[in-house]
């Protein structure tokens, strides 16, 4: 089976979420409390904003995509 036919496939078989599936109301947001950071992390942010470059380290993401060939669909 092709890319193009295993594609089609995959966006025919697998449950899709819609993107407005993830909005949310403004009343949401009056609920949320964000606090401070443990201190560990808050040494770490503040070694961010110091040091810009390190950020460079930090522009890769670590994404899981369920393989179409998985037995737990």
């Amino acid at each position: 089976m092709g890319n193009n036919s295993r594609g089609k496939k995959a966006l025919k078989d697998w449950c899709i979420v819609n993107p407005e599936v993830l909005e949310y109301e403004d009343s949401d947001m009056d609920e949320t409390e964000i606090t401070e950071p443990p201190m560990e992390i808050a040494v770490l942010l503040q070694k961010l904003e110091e040091c810009p470059e390190l950020h460079k380290k930090r522009c890769t993401y670590n994404i899981c995509v369920p393989s179409p060939n998985s037995q737990y669909r």
